[in-house]
This record gives C-alpha cells, sequence and structure tokens, in this order.
C-alpha cells in the first residue's frame, strides 16, 4: 500500500496486511497449495481498494454536507457612480 491511506482503520492495520500478504507470497514461492494464497491476496488487495473508494465517497459527502450547512454570504455590491455624482 504505497498510497496515502485516509481510512483509519486501514491506517492501523496496515503493518498486518502487508506482513499476511509477504507471508503468502512467501507460500507460493515454497509450491504449498493447500491455502489458495492468490485468492486470499487477491482478496485483501481489493478489499483495500474498496474501503479506500468508500472513504473517499463519505468524504465527498460529508465536504458537501458540510457546505450546505454552511450558510452563505451574498457576494458584496460595490455602488456604481453614475455621472454627475
Amino acid at each position: 500500500m504505497t498510497e496515502h491511506l485516509n481510512n483509519q482503520w486501514l491506517v492501523q492495520n496496515n503493518r498486518p496486511f502487508q506482513a499476511m500478504k509477504r507471508q503468502l507470497m512467501e507460500y507460493q514461492y515454497k509450491g504449498l497449495d493447500e491455502l489458495p494464497a492468490r485468492t486470499i491476496q487477491a482478496m485483501l488487495e481489493s478489499s483495500i481498494i474498496e474501503i479506500s473508494r468508500l472513504q473517499r465517497e463519505l468524504d465527498a459527502a460529508n465536504f458537501k454536507l458540510k457546505m450546505a450547512q454552511t450558510p452563505q454570504t451574498p457576494p458584496k455590491v460595490i455602488p456604481v457612480k453614475k455621472d454627475g455624482e
């Protein structure tokens, strides 16, 4: 996971995820096939991607909600002087 993690759960579990992925890779290299290591690794990766996507959607929705709740100030009107004033 080289991308910036914005989700606290992913941040806290980054090391265990990396360790599991490394162990699964070693398991594959040893040629042991009692465990579907590639499938498990693919599911780990896809779950990380999905959690990150959902976090981005949540952040965007929270930003929109915050913007909707913030009172909008009307733009300042600058009086225009007419000729002769």
